[in-house]
C-alpha cells in the first residue's frame, strides 16, 4: 500500500510490515515490538490499506484494525456484536471513495464509512439474483464501481448514500471448484482474477474468459498455479 509520503508498506504475514520509502529505498521493519507500542495484537500481518483520509487499515489473521494518520495508536476489533467466536476477515477494500468493505466468513460484508470510522452495516447479499449469504473473496474499486469477485461470478455495483446499489451480475463458469484470492479491474473494462489455479483474464466487454497456468518448458510464464495478490 502507498501513503501520502512517497512510502511503500508492504504486509508481511510472519513479521509486521515493512516501510520503504521510495526516495532513498531505506526500509524499515515494523515488528512485533513497534506493533505493541501501537496496540496492535500480534505481526501477523495480511494486508495493508490507506483510505482516502490516509487512515491506515490492517488485516490479521483474528482482527482488524486502523489508525487515522495523526493517532499514535491503533483501534483494534477482535468480534462483532451477534456474531459468535472469532472473526478471521478474508479482506479489507475500498467499495467507495469514503467506505471500508472487510470480509467476514460467515457474516458477511462489514462496511465503515471512512469519514466517521462508525460501522455503516453489513451486507449479506450484493445481487438480487441470490436469496441467500453472498461469499465476497474479493474487492476492486475502479472509479465510482467496485467489482465483487464470488465463487461463481463478478459482480458490479457502487455504494452510495450508505446503501449497495446493484448493477450488473457476469457469471464465470470457469470459476467452479476454484479459489479467487484477488481481482483488479484494468481500463480496457478486463477483470483479473489470481486464483489457486492459475490467472483468470474476464473481459467484461463481451463475457470471454481466458485462463493462464503454468506450461511446463515455457519461460517467462506463470511458476505455479497459486496467485494471491
Amino acid at each position: 500500500a502507498f501513503d501520502n509520503k512517497d512510502a511503500v508498506y508492504g504486509a508481511d504475514y510472519m513479521n509486521g510490515f515493512d516501510i520503504i520509502n521510495t526516495t532513498n529505498l531505506h526500509i524499515t521493519t515494523a515488528g512485533a515490538d513497534t506493533l505493541g507500542s501501537l496496540s496492535v495484537p500480534d505481526y501477523w500481518i495480511w494486508d495493508i490499506l490507506f483510505d482516502n483520509n490516509q487512515t491506515t487499515w490492517l488485516r490479521g489473521v483474528n482482527y482488524f484494525a486502523w489508525k487515522k494518520e495523526n493517532e499514535k495508536k491503533y483501534t483494534v476489533v477482535k468480534s462483532i456484536e451477534g456474531f459468535p467466536g472469532k472473526i478471521t476477515p478474508s479482506f479489507i477494500r475500498l467499495i467507495g471513495k469514503q467506505h471500508i468493505a472487510i470480509g467476514i466468513p460467515g457474516l458477511g460484508t462489514l462496511i465503515y464509512n471512512s469519514q466517521t470510522l462508525e460501522k455503516t452495516g453489513v451486507i449479506r447479499n450484493f445481487s438480487p439474483n441470490s436469496a441467500s449469504l453472498i461469499e465476497v473473496r474479493d474487492i476492486a474499486l475502479k472509479g465510482d464501481v467496485a467489482y465483487l469477485a464470488t465463487p461463481n461470478s463478478i459482480i458490479a455495483g457502487s455504494y452510495q448514500d450508505d446503501k449497495w446499489v446493484f448493477a450488473r451480475e457476469y457469471k464465470v463458469p470457469a470459476f467452479a471448484g476454484t479459489v479467487v484470492n484477488s481481482i483488479i479491474c484494468d481500463r480496457n473494462n478486463t477483470v483479473w482474477a489470481g486464483t489457486n489455479n492459475g490467472l483468470f483474464k474476464i473481459n467484461l466487454n463481451t463475457g470471454k474468459v481466458f485462463q493462464y497456468q503454468v506450461m511446463p518448458g515455457k519461460t517467462r510464464w506463470l511458476e505455479d498455479n497459486t496467485i494471491r495478490h
